[in-house]
Formats: structure tokens, sequence, C-alpha cells
């Protein structure tokens, strides 16, 4: 499952790249436009443009713009920026996280599936998120949040 902060991230990159690409969009705007609530864009533009994903700007002509082409934004860099550097999901058994690493099967099989999602993050870009299917999804994954 994708973090409801990245679903935002690119949710956001998506709507600036493909409505706005040269132009700073003021963060009420992308707030309604998105469907994301203001105080959670607000947390996820910060982060993005903590890692120079996006340009910031205060004043009458300010707002939010792309700092990079689409291309060359892999998703990766998004989930790094709002998340972390670690892309990981720890096996809980009963709430709780398993304390048998070494003799777990199930981290064997997380290990190979998590090498697997970080190499696809790393592969793929803003730009080809948008020129896919897959930006239905996250048009549609906020509706779920």
């Amino acid at each position: 499952m994708i973090p409801g902060s990245v679903s935002h991230a690119l949710k956001i990159l998506a709507y600036l790249a493909s409505k706005y690409p040269d132009q700073r969009v003021k963060l009420a705007q992308i707030s309604a436009d998105t469907h994301i609530s203001k105080h959670a864009a607000i947390a996820v533009t910060q982060a993005l443009s903590k890692q120079h994903l996006l340009n910031t700007s205060r004043g009458s002509h300010g707002g939010i713009e792309l700092a990079k082409s689409p291309d060359i934004i892999s998703l990766t860099q998004v989930y790094c920026a709002v998340v972390g550097p670690d892309v990981h999901c720890d096996v809980q058994i009963e709430g709780r996280a398993c304390s048998i690493k070494s003799k777990c099967p199930y981290h064997t099989t997380w290990g190979h599936e998590l090498a697997q999602m970080n190499a696809w993050m790393a592969e793929n870009t803003l730009a080809d998120l948008l020129n896919s299917d897959t930006q239905d999804l996250i048009s549609e994954s906020n509706d779920d949040l």
C-alpha cells in the first residue's frame, strides 16, 4: 500500500506537471483542485521543496512550481522526500514487529518484494507516471484516504 503522504505528493506533482508545467500555483488552488486538505498539502509541499523537487515562493506573485522536469524526478525521490530514505515494511505478528528476523520466512519474501519495488521506483519517473494509466490510480486513491 502506498502511504497517504506519497499519494498526495504524486498527485500534487502530477497536477503541476500536467496542468501548470511552467507556472506558479497558489497552495489554496492546488488543495482545492486536487481535493487534498490544505494541512496535508502544506506538509507534502514543504517536504518536496526541501528535497528540491518543488520551488516555493511567498507573496502576491508567489506560489508553487516544479523545480525539475518530470522526466528527471524519480518515484524514489518522491517517496524519500515525504517518507524517508528507506522503503521498508516490517513483518507484523498480532500487531507487534516480528522479533525472529533470522528465522522468519516472511522476511525473505518481504526483502525480495521490497528490492523489486525499490528498483521499479528508481527506474520510473513522474513523466512515466503521467504517461501511464497509473495516474488514474493516484486520482482515485485520495478518495479512500
